[in-house]
């Protein structure tokens, strides 16, 4: 948040800018055990994103969340996850949502796009077995 607010104190004085903020497709769900707490803060980050996002209208001030999936880094290169990335197939994602200027990008499109909506209401039984 310190980040956000100091990012968006030199575009309202330079009166343009892109504020991007990065969450999860983890934001979504409800995840169990050690998840919990790293799902439960992206998920404040589109809500942070909507409130800036709705003092910019008006404004050539541009704000977006990207949620990307999961993508194959150094941090994750352990898990698990049947829909992860190469991490070139996602970053490339995450740019070109990043210059679409789109207010909120889940990344890469496929497969995020069409499961958002099944993932947020589906039971918490079925998405403990599949994500």
């Amino acid at each position: 948040m310190a980040q956000a607010e100091s990012a968006m104190e030199i575009f309202y004085r330079q009166g343009h800018g892109h504020l991007v903020l990065v969450s999860s497709v983890s934001a979504l769900p409800g995840l169990p055990r050690s998840a919990t707490a790293y799902a439960a803060t992206k998920a404040g980050v589109p809500a942070l994103e909507e409130g800036i996002r709705a003092d910019t209208v008006g404004t050539p001030i541009r704000v977006s969340v990207i949620l990307p999936g999961y993508i194959r880094t150094e941090m994750n290169a352990q898990l698990r996850a049947p829909l992860m990335v190469d991490t070139v197939v996602g970053v490339r994602a995450m740019v070109r949502a990043i210059e679409r200027e789109v207010p909120r990008a889940l990344v890469p499109w496929w497969p995020w796009r069409v499961l958002a909506p099944v993932i947020r209401h589906a039971p918490l039984r079925v998405l403990r077995r599949v994500l």
